[in-house]
């Protein structure tokens, strides 16, 4: 409890650990806020309760992990030529991407790291050989050992569209927890960053899809987008939401 001065409580957790503690976090927010600092707060999962104390400072012990950058360009093209993304690349499946060197005979498609970009796959409806999923699927990215990875940002660009809107969402276990969309046109890429934000979440993911036609069947021509300078990170294992 508090004394009669102006009394604050630290909370120190990892990044993970504070995401747990959210809703209790803002809970206590609130009760701070509604002026009941005499009133007994209870954080169960911490199983503390706190009392007469005025302010709440909480301090994230997570050291920032190293930034990985894919920018596909160590994987040999020949001027003009694509192929499906490689099995395990950078350490991820890949599922309806592709690489791509572009010859300039698409005016949108326009890397930012150098000669390479990565695309969605199948969006004009047909199947390839090489291609997981089926055609019109989102790009579906997840660790070869199934491990969560934190999204820190990418270049997106269109093809063809110069309003093209991109939808990227972030699953953990099954569940939706980040969804961000944006427009993308022709003229170049656009770089993007995902951070953590009331009620979105980009970190200790286990899958990232990233679509422009909400993963229907029967894609458009039109639709195709790319991708470049994928920036990712791994969280360290005391920081993994279970």
């Amino acid at each position: 409890c508090g004394g009669d001065g102006n009394d604050t409580l630290q909370i120190f957790a990892t990044s993970g650990e504070l995401i747990q503690l959210q809703a209790s976090l803002d809970a206590y927010q609130a009760h701070l806020a509604a002026g009941k600092i005499d009133e007994a707060f209870t954080f169960e999962s911490l199983n503390l309760t706190v009392y007469g104390i005025e302010n709440l400072v909480i301090i994230n012990t997570t050291p920032e992990p190293e930034v990985e950058v894919l920018t596909f360009d160590d994987i040999e093209l020949a001027e003009g030529a694509e192929q499906p993304m490689p099995e395990g690349y950078g350490g991820f499946n890949w599922v309806q991407a592709g690489v791509y060197n572009p010859d300039g005979s698409i005016t949108g498609y326009q890397p930012t790291s150098g000669q390479n970009l990565g695309f969605v796959g199948e969006y004009f409806g047909g199947n390839l050989p090489g291609y997981e999923g089926d055609p019109g699927d989102p790009i579906q990215i997840s660790r070869t050992d199934g491990s969560d990875f934190n999204v820190a940002g990418a270049d997106f660009g269109a093809a063809f569209r110069p309003d093209l809107e991109v939808i990227v969402n972030a699953f953990d276990d099954g569940e939706l927890v980040g969804s961000k969309s944006f427009i993308v046109g022709t003229s170049g890429a656009s770089s993007i960053a995902f951070d953590d934000e009331a009620g979105q979440r980009f970190s200790s993911i286990d899958e990232l899809q990233i679509s422009s036609i909400d993963g229907g069947s029967s894609g458009l021509f039109d639709d195709y987008f790319y991708v470049d300078n994928f920036a990712y990170s791994i969280p360290p294992s005391d920081d993994l939401i279970a």
